[in-house]
């Protein structure tokens, strides 16, 4: 859907060749390239607002002043102020798995998987506070907020299940409880108790998943 306006500047950003749709397809036309553009912009400029001043003074017509646009803009492609607090919100989870992986992925004899994933886990949410807290903060059930990190675990317990020969049946249940209880883990490293933040050495962290019964 087209802009409703150009933007205050009067010029129009050149779109890069690598642009996708949100269904992942390669844009081809000048046009679409520059409202996918024009759309990552308030994403961005909402994600830096957001961090300022949090969800609840989060408002559309700030993000398009932000993005040099006018504040009917903005409606050509969120419709309400959470719609685009949701896109933010997918592309912290995104962002998020695929820290996880990358650390599951270069895991080696000093840390096994399950610990490498732990300690990337508490790691992001002191690194990235207001974005875990974005993420985590609405009333939704934990699996409903991070599907897609809580998949990582899901996976990384699957793949050494069917190694091992193991049941895989176990896999979403051990899944869930060392997710949630590291989500604990990450809550208290970020809010009033982040002393605990000694306890997460390699050694500490292999310990705690150790203590939860859930092994590779």
């Amino acid at each position: 859907m087209a802009i409703s306006r150009k933007p205050k500047n009067g010029t129009n950003p050149v779109a890069p060749d690598n642009l996708l749709d949100a269904s992942g397809a390669k844009l081809q036309s000048a046009k679409e390239k520059r409202q996918a553009l024009t759309r990552e912009k308030f994403i961005q400029s909402g994600h830096d607002l957001l961090r300022e001043v949090g969800r609840e003074k989060l408002s559309l017509r700030e993000v398009a002043r932000r993005s040099d646009y006018s504040p009917a803009a903005i409606y050509e492609y969120f419709g309400s102020k959470q719609d685009l607090i949701d896109e933010i919100a997918n592309r912290i989870l995104e962002q998020f798995a695929g820290v996880l992986n990358d650390a599951r992925a270069q895991s080696g004899a000093e840390c096994d998987p399950l610990t490498s994933l732990a300690m990337a886990y508490v790691a992001f949410a002191k690194d990235h506070h207001h974005d875990f807290l974005l993420v985590f903060g609405e009333q939704r059930s934990l699996q409903q907020s991070g599907s897609k990190v809580y998949q990582v675990f899901v996976n990384a317990l699957a793949f050494q299940s069917a190694k091992r020969n193991l049941d895989p049946s176990l896999c979403g249940q051990q899944a869930y409880r060392l997710w949630t209880a590291l989500h604990g883990l990450a809550m208290l490293q970020i809010t009033h108790f982040g002393s605990v933040g000694e306890a997460t050495s390699i050694q500490a962290m292999g310990g705690f998943v150790e203590g939860l019964g859930v092994r590779l």
